[in-house]
């Protein structure tokens, strides 16, 4: 019997409530958007500390897009892939497989990579019939003062290459879980914004309006959360809708994943 974690259901409307559920159940209330993002006790604060320090994560880099954040990812995670258009798209695909096939084996062993696995059945998300897509990322969000948010409002999509060659699809829903390991001391938020990107054209404006005015005008007049878990709770959102990182005044870190349902079961990949 699969384990029920206390949870919180997270509404647009404000109209919250808590309730207990096994993870898969979060996973589908998400999925099915019955919620655009819940809240779940996944670890002890005894426990907290072991899950950041996991030894099979690789260091932690500077984000080549974001300067409010750093990632263990380098500068390889699926969202900075997309990014790339023009002749550098498969170097940058093969340097990326390369990567994950070096760091997944030692990730598979981390007790965050484990919970989805034990939780959810999750495998790593496969290009082909070999190719794992990265599993998950840590991330640091040291103190910011040059944006209003650390990480800028943003959608995630596997769909969302930017160059029309883009070879991975999924066109489905899509789910961001990340555990909070330290909020910073200004308890920096998360927030999502009742709008969705329906294409890499959408974004790619949404990302621009932002760069030149530190904001985006349909996100003013949108229905938003804005999520604070405690150290140690997991944020399960759909990553389709907008969402970014409140600005940090000290070091927030977080561990995270997507998740999509692929092949007859939950995958994972960063």
């Amino acid at each position: 019997m699969k384990t029920e974690f206390n949870a919180k259901v997270l509404s647009f409307h404000g109209d919250h409530r808590r309730t207990r559920m096994t993870f898969r159940e979060v996973a589908e209330t998400v999925r099915d958007l019955r919620a655009p993002a819940m809240l779940v006790d996944v670890i002890p604060e005894d426990e907290i500390d072991a899950w950041w320090n996991d030894p099979g994560f690789p260091p932690i880099g500077g984000h080549e897009h974001h300067k409010g954040l750093m990632s263990s990812g380098l500068k390889l995670t699926m969202g900075q892939l997309q990014r790339i258009d023009g002749d550098g798209l498969m170097q940058g695909i093969a340097d990326y497989f390369a990567f994950a096939a070096t760091i997944n084996g030692p990730m598979k062993q981390t007790r965050f990579v484990r919970f989805f696995e034990r939780e959810l059945g999750a495998s790593p998300m496969k290009f082909g019939p070999c190719s794992e897509l990265m599993l998950a990322t840590k991330r640091e969000y040291p103190p910011y003062d040059a944006a209003p948010h650390s990480f800028a409002p943003h959608c995630d999509s596997l769909d969302f290459g930017r160059d029309p060659r883009w070879p991975m699809k999924h066109n489905g829903e899509q789910l961001g879980a990340f555990v909070l390991i330290q909020r910073a001391s200004n308890q920096a938020g998360f927030v999502l914004w009742d709008l969705r990107a329906g294409s890499r054209a959408d974004l790619d404006g949404w990302a621009n309006e932002y760069a030149e005015t530190s904001s985006i005008a349909a996100a003013k007049s949108a229905r938003s959360i804005a999520v604070n878990p405690t150290n140690g709770q997991m944020v399960v959102f759909n990553s389709r809708y907008l969402h970014g990182i409140e600005r940090c005044d000290s070091t927030r870190y977080t561990i995270g994943t997507f998740l999509i349902e692929h092949g007859g079961g939950w995958r994972l990949f960063d």
